[in-house]
């Protein structure tokens, strides 16, 4: 929801008599509930294979992160970012493909330190934490967390911004570990 009490909602299209069937998409609805305009994401050609994972209204924009078959061969996945106006105008759009070209997924982005945007998702088995400028969506820093005992989903994955510091928590659902937490702390 922006200032004006505008509403933006993310899912996947369901138009099957178009070539847009599956694909991400985003709409605004008006403070009344009236619906203003659709777009969409993405860049498969395989319905449902981009997710939209997290959408944010920061400062007069909507930001998107989502997991994009933008990689080849097909079926790796990037960690796509989007920004849009409040209009739903794209501004600029950044890939992130990790390490060795394996699966990235992005889960949640957020607000960091001086004009800066905070990406949390997988790159291969490890965490990973992008810090992108806000303004041009440059990537300006990465961090990656490997760590074996903890599965490669994206369950129990999350990211906060306090006091000039980053942190991250992973709880496992999974494995000989299950319930294990692992909590990442990184001065920006």
């Amino acid at each position: 929801i922006d200032a004006s009490g505008n509403l933006f909602l993310a899912g996947q299209s369901r138009c099957i008599a178009t070539a847009a069937n599956g694909q991400p998409c985003i709409r605004k609805i008006s403070s009344a509930g009236v619906f203003q305009k659709q777009i969409y994401l993405g860049y498969s050609t395989s319905p449902f294979d981009d997710v939209i994972k997290d959408i944010k209204v920061y400062n007069n924009s909507l930001y998107v992160v989502m997991d994009g078959q933008y990689n080849f061969p097909p079926g790796d996945h990037d960690i796509l970012i989007y920004k849009y106006d409040l209009n739903l105008n794209l501004k600029w759009s950044s890939i992130y493909n990790g390490m060795g070209d394996l699966d990235d997924k992005g889960v949640k982005i957020i607000k960091g330190n001086a004009g800066s945007l905070l990406v949390l998702g997988n790159s291969a088995d490890s965490i990973c934490v992008l810090k992108l400028d806000s303004a041009s969506g440059n990537l300006l820093k990465k961090r990656n967390f490997k760590n074996s005992n903890l599965d490669d989903s994206n369950t129990g994955l999350d990211i906060r911004y306090l006091n000039n510091a980053t942190y991250v928590a992973r709880t496992t659902d999974m494995g000989p570990f299950q319930g294990s937490t692992v909590l990442l702390k990184m001065d920006n």
